[in-house]
């Protein structure tokens, strides 16, 4: 019986699945070959990696990210040598559809927040410049409620009085006003400067 012995061939690195690897998955590099006698001892290396990033006839990596992508080879050994694969494309391409929602709906909300502290904001300041204006108003009704419209109407005016008179007095704005006091029944004639 003749026994040929052979250093390992046709080397060849697959990995398992197909279609698009997303983040989270799982994937598996397979390395096959012939030999005589059988591989001993499979390797895993990345491209412009200096050292096996890891071992055995398949090598797993779980909760794939974008750091996994890029280009990877088998080398397989026997007593009699060894050879290397060609190099398969590891490409992570996007986010499980779920972790895509999440992000979605986490933005969404970040921006609602938003929205909702801006238009807090907004409701605030308007309150402020309400409480203002109204401050103001009573603030000018209670000016021009004072005593001195009140000596000058006619219906506190005494018979006593003189019945023809002119007396300039400043209102609650700042601007002189003329009254003239005619008669103890006619009315108060305001005559604005």
């Amino acid at each position: 019986m003749l026994n040929v012995m052979y250093a390992p061939r046709n080397v060849v690195a697959s990995i398992s699945g197909s279609g698009e690897i997303m983040e989270g998955d799982s994937v598996n590099l397979t390395c096959s070959s012939e030999s005589n006698p059988p591989v001993q001892i499979y390797n895993w290396f990345k491209e412009n990696e200096t050292s096996s990033v890891g071992s055995g006839q398949t090598y797993s990596i779980t909760n794939i990210n974008s750091s996994h992508s890029g280009w990877f080879y088998c080398e397989a050994q026997n007593k009699v040598g060894s050879q290397r694969s060609s190099a398969i494309s590891v490409t992570v391409t996007g986010v499980h559809g779920f972790a895509l929602y999440t992000l979605y709906g986490i933005l969404a909300g970040c921006g609602a927040l938003f929205f909702i502290i801006i238009f807090i904001i907004l409701f605030m300041m308007k309150c402020r410049r309400d409480r203002t204006a109204e401050d103001i108003k009573q603030k000018q009704t209670a000016d021009s409620s004072d005593d001195t419209y009140t000596a000058l109407n006619p219906e506190y005016r005494t018979s006593d009085d003189i019945y023809s008179t002119s007396d300039q007095c400043m209102a609650a704005d700042g601007v002189y006003t003329t009254l003239e006091l005619q008669s103890r029944s006619d009315t108060l004639i305001v005559n604005r400067q």
